[in-house]
């Protein structure tokens, strides 16, 4: 099924299965064709994150230890293109794409091996991914990262009566943009070339600036960029982000940022930073786009090349959803949640399938309740089917089909209405030994606003664990 192509684990991408992967076309993928530069983006970095990249053996690596019991607890074997791996005259036609748009040079040693694959985008283009997850056992895990993600639209207050206006743009090909340090290139190699290869493709001297001969038994071909797929790239576009738009003057209290409460559309517009995504969104045009083209200027001297820059519109299509409308309202967008529907109500007719397939409608069904968190509260027995027939294909239970169908019919309602108003009535709903208990009270309006704009489950990131006590901190 459509919906099936990939999942997601941390910091990589797994394919399911060849036939739902897009045999490489040059034409259709947008870092194939791209023909700018790499930008001067270390500069851009804040100095927590320049340092991690400039000095990642003592920052980034995980020690031998750790590296080999992940080998031995999760083997990994890179998936790699079906024409790439079948036809060695296409390898040798890729790798001279990417060495001829500066993005690969040639290394004599290989310290982690990655595989190139396409997966399908918007307009009928490709992306080029690399399953980077041999290469990612060998790094700790990136930290958490702060992001403008589909939940902090869903958050923002419209009057009643006004639209709300968006302007966006895109990096191209943003990770393929970003250099990285030569010795970090020889993490991220690819399938191995004769010295002869390396020649005709027009390699001529080695990473650490040996001449190629020609005579040598094997070369290994490395990204000189970051790899969309490695675990830490995404951590690293986003902190440049977040630093290019300080630099440009852009007010924190103008940021909008997952985990917090999203900065009043009425006091200005705001953007939302998503990795290589630039989001403006207020109540005045005129000054959307202004804020729009500063953050455009700043990505510009950086050194990026932008794309897919659009005009200020009252409803738009934003990092997967539908934004605005005659009523702003936020939702994902119609065919995927259309999508999403109908395999969930496959799913609901009880097929023979294992618990790691469930996990991945269950993940697509979470991302779509960001946008109404009011649908996260029906999965019970599909947890408990995962975790027990994780690997072992059986006929979904009874009680996880009927999840599944409720799940089905709630997809059309997972959408916010953004002129929606603080009620003054605060209720609260909690398990107890005997039933559940709720409790009522009546606050000023402004109160509930300011209470209510914090998220309950944001205290784990933002206090410290001796202060994990909401009873306390409540009103009264």
């Amino acid at each position: 099924m459509k919906l099936l192509v990939s999942f997601w684990a941390p910091g990589w991408i797994i394919p399911v299965r060849d036939a739902q992967l897009n045999p490489t076309r040059q034409r259709r993928c947008p870092c194939l064709a791209w023909r700018g530069r790499l930008c001067g983006w270390l500069r851009f970095l804040d100095p927590h994150a320049r340092a991690a990249l400039l000095d990642f053996r003592d920052h980034l690596l995980a020690d031998d230890h750790t590296y080999r019991q992940r080998l031995k607890d999760s083997p990994v074997r890179p998936y790699q293109d079906v024409r790439i791996r079948a036809d060695r005259g296409v390898y040798l036609d890729f790798l001279r794409s990417l060495f001829e748009r500066g993005l690969l040079g040639c290394s004599g040693t290989r310290r982690g091996r990655i595989a190139p694959f396409f997966v399908g985008k918007k307009g009928n283009k490709q992306r080029l991914v690399f399953d980077c997850r041999r290469t990612n056992q060998r790094f700790c895990h990136a930290p958490f990262t702060e992001i403008g993600c589909s939940e902090a639209f869903s958050s923002i207050e419209v009057p009643s009566g006004q639209c709300l206006y968006s302007a966006s743009a895109d990096v191209v090909s943003c990770f393929y943009q970003c250099g990285i340090p030569v010795e970090l290139s020889e993490f991220f190699c690819l399938d191995g070339i004769s010295g002869a290869e390396a020649l005709a493709i027009g390699f001529r001297t080695n990473l650490d600036g040996t001449p190629i001969l020609g005579s040598e038994a094997e070369l290994f071909p490395a990204l000189l960029v970051l790899p969309m797929g490695w675990g830490w790239a995404f951590w690293f576009v986003q902190r440049a982000h977040l630093e290019i738009i300080r630099r440009a003057g852009v007010p924190a209290e103008r940021v909008a940022l997952g985990g917090w409460p999203i900065p009043p559309v009425r006091d200005g517009p705001i953007e939302i930073p998503y990795c290589d995504n630039v989001t403006v969104v207020g109540l005045d045009a005129g000054s959307v786009v202004a804020l729009r083209d500063v953050v455009l200027d700043a990505f510009r001297l950086a050194g990026f090349d932008m794309h897919e820059i659009t005009d200020v519109a009252s409803s738009a299509v934003v990092l997967g959803g539908d934004l605005g409308g005659a009523v702003a309202t936020s939702q994902r967008t119609l065919p995927k949640a259309w999508t999403l529907r109908r395999a969930l109500q496959w799913l609901a007719r009880g097929p023979v399938v294992t618990g790691q397939q469930v996990e991945v409608f269950v993940g697509h069904y979470v991302s779509a309740c960001n946008w109404c968190r009011d649908g996260m509260p029906v999965m019970r027995s599909l947890y408990t089917f995962i975790q027990e027939c994780y690997l072992l294909p059986t006929q979904l239970w009874a009680s996880a089909r009927y999840e599944a169908w409720i799940m089905s019919c709630l997809v059309p309602l997972l959408f916010s209405d953004l002129t929606r108003e603080w009620s003054p009535v605060v209720t609260v709903g909690d398990a107890s030994p005997y039933g559940l208990g709720v409790c009522e009270r009546t606050l000023d309006v402004d109160v509930v606003r300011e209470l209510g704009s914090w998220k309950e489950r944001w205290r784990f990131k933002r206090l410290d664990p001796l202060e994990w006590a909401p009873r306390k901190k409540g009103p009264g």
